[in-house]
C-alpha cells in the first residue's frame, strides 16, 4: 500500500495520484518575467523552448540565468515548463558562453527525454529589425510554401498551434511593410506568427538534442540567408534551389547532416511537382 499512496511533508497528508500531491512552485507563471534583453545589433534568433519533466523545480532551478523559466497554460500544470531565451546572433550560439548549451544538459539532467511530444515544440524568432520588409516576405512564403519539407525539418506535423498559409506574395510583402507599433499580422498560431518587432518561427517539435536544437536554428538562419541572397520568389518557393544552394555553404554543419540522406528524395520531388505544373 506504501508504494501506491504519496506522502506530502507540507500538510502531512498522503494521496492516491501524485498529481494531486500540492505542492509550492517556484516556477514563474506566464509572461510575469522581465525581457529587458539588450539586443546585439544584426540578425538575431531567440528561442521558447516547452518541455515536459518529471521534476520541473530542478530543470527551472538548474537553467543557467540568462534563460527564463516560466508556466504555459498550453503545457502540463504540474510537468510542463517553457524555457526562453535573449535574442542572439547565429555565431553566439557557437560560442562557449551559449547559455542554452547548459541549460539543455540541466534540463537532460532532471529527466527530460530528447525528443517531446508532438504538443511541446520550440519557437524560434527572428529580429525584424535588420531586414527588409522584401526580405522577411520572401522568408516567410518559404517556410509555408515548402510546407511539406518544413514539416519534415521540424518533425511536426501541422497542428492548431503552428498553422501552415501558402501566402499571396503581393499580400505578405505589403503587410511587412506595415505591421509595427504594438500591431501583429496573421493568426497568433500561424507557423510564421509576426509582430512588430520579430517573427515567431512555431513550427518544431521540442527537443534537448543538441545537434537536433541546433538544426532547428540552422533551418531559420539559413532560410533568413537564403531570402536575403535570391531576390525572386520564384527561386524561394523551390525546396530542390534551397537544397542545392544549402550544399555550398559552410555554416548550418547540424542542418546539413540531418538533410544529408533524405534531402535528395524532396529535391526530386521538387523537380517532379514543376514538370506537372509546367
Amino acid at each position: 500500500l506504501e508504494d501506491r499512496v504519496f506522502y506530502n511533508e507540507d500538510d502531512d497528508s498522503y494521496y492516491w495520484d501524485e498529481d494531486n500531491v500540492p505542492r509550492s512552485d517556484s516556477i514563474p507563471p506566464y509572461h510575469s518575467q522581465s525581457r529587458n534583453w539588450k539586443v546585439p545589433d544584426g540578425v538575431t534568433f531567440g528561442i521558447e523552448l516547452e518541455v515536459y519533466v518529471e521534476d520541473a523545480e530542478q530543470a527551472y532551478a538548474n537553467r543557467v540565468s540568462d534563460i527564463i523559466g516560466e508556466r504555459d497554460g498550453s503545457l502540463d500544470d504540474y510537468h510542463g515548463v517553457e524555457f526562453i531565451g535573449p535574442p542572439m546572433l547565429y555565431d553566439d550560439y557557437f560560442k562557449p558562453t551559449n547559455p542554452w548549451k547548459r541549460t539543455l544538459e540541466a534540463i537532460r539532467d532532471a529527466g527530460v527525454p530528447d525528443k517531446q511530444g508532438d504538443g511541446y515544440g520550440i519557437h524560434i524568432s527572428v529580429g525584424r529589425g535588420a531586414l527588409s520588409s522584401e526580405v522577411q516576405a520572401r522568408f516567410i512564403l518559404f517556410i509555408n510554401n515548402c510546407q511539406d519539407f518544413s514539416e519534415w525539418i521540424a518533425d511536426r506535423p501541422q497542428n492548431r498551434w503552428a498553422e501552415y498559409d501558402k501566402k499571396d506574395v503581393a499580400k505578405v510583402t505589403r503587410a511587412m511593410r506595415f505591421v509595427g507599433n504594438g500591431d501583429y499580422w496573421g493568426s497568433k498560431y500561424a507557423a510564421t506568427h509576426v509582430t512588430s518587432n520579430r517573427i515567431e518561427v512555431r513550427i518544431f517539435r521540442s527537443t534537448t538534442d543538441d545537434m537536433l536544437f541546433q538544426k532547428n536554428i540552422d533551418y531559420v538562419a539559413s532560410a533568413v540567408q537564403y531570402a536575403e541572397e535570391h531576390l525572386f520568389v520564384e527561386d524561394m518557393m523551390s525546396v530542390s534551389n534551397y537544397l542545392a544552394w544549402l550544399n555550398k555553404q559552410e555554416k548550418y554543419a547540424a542542418l546539413r547532416a540531418f538533410v544529408a540522406d533524405k534531402g535528395k528524395e524532396f529535391a526530386e520531388q521538387d523537380e517532379r511537382r514543376k514538370l506537372w505544373l509546367s
